[in-house]
C-alpha cells in the first residue's frame, strides 16, 4: 500500500517525542513508572590518536594498521598485558546522555539532581 512508509514515520517520531517527555520528567525529579534514569552507551575512544598510533607501532607490525583502528580493535590485537596497558592510556570513555529505561535494565539509575535534593530549604 503506498504511503505506508509515511505513517510508520510519524508514529516513530510521536513515540520519540512522548519518550523525550517521559524523560523531562523524570530528569525533574518526577517517577515515571516502570523506569529509571541511567547514562547510555558510549564507545571508548582515543583521548591522543597520534601518541595511540605511536604507541601501537611500538610494539605492533605497522602494517596491520593502514587505517586507524578502534580502541577494542587495537586491544584485541595486543599481545601482553602490558601492551594493553600502555594503550589504555591514551583512551577515554565518554560519559553517556541519560536516558530513560526498564526497571529491569541492568544498568544503574543515576541520581537525579533537583532544586529539592540539592538545597537544603528555607525555614
Amino acid at each position: 500500500m503506498p504511503g505506508q512508509g509515511g505513517v510508520s514515520v510519524v508514529v516513530k517520531d510521536w513515540f520519540s517525542r512522548i519518550n523525550e517527555q517521559l524523560l523531562d520528567v523524570a530528569l525533574q525529579g518526577g517517577q515515571v513508572p516502570g523506569h529509571k534514569v541511567v547514562r547510555g552507551t558510549k564507545h571508548k575512544a582515543w583521548s591522543d590518536e597520534a601518541s595511540a598510533m605511536g604507541c601501537a607501532n611500538d610494539f605492533m607490525d605497522p602494517a596491520q594498521f593502514t587505517k586507524i583502528r578502534s580502541p577494542a580493535q587495537v586491544l584485541k590485537a595486543c599481545k601482553t598485558d602490558e601492551e594493553r596497558t600502555e594503550l589504555k592510556k591514551f583512551i577515554t570513555k565518554p560519559e553517556g546522555e541519560p536516558t530513560l529505561v526498564k526497571n529491569t535494565d541492568r544498568r544503574e539509575a543515576i541520581s537525579v539532581q533537583t532544586a529539592q535534593n540539592v538545597f537544603e530549604p528555607l525555614d
